[in-house]
């Protein structure tokens, strides 16, 4: 979109919706739970609501980038 590319851009994220789409259909079938890397579920202790905390992991695989160890774990989804 950037790039004035509406079209491309519309359908790369098409693409990119379906392959997440068919990983969760795919973790689904296989009983499996997604579990977010960067987050976990917390809970306020003020108002008592659910919400998804930051667990700071991310800067830690980022400062692995060229070094060819980061983002391993890491489901390919684009």
């Amino acid at each position: 979109m950037e790039d004035g590319e509406y079209d491309f851009a519309a359908t790369e994220k098409n693409r990119v919706e379906e392959k997440q789409r068919a990983k969760r259909r795919e973790r689904e079938q296989k009983g499996e739970e997604f579990e977010p890397h960067w987050f976990h579920k917390s809970k306020c202790p003020i108002t008592g609501e659910a919400f998804w905390q930051f667990n700071g992991k991310y800067w830690k695989e980022r400062e692995k980038a060229g070094t060819g160890e980061a983002w391993r774990m890491i489901e390919e989804i684009f």
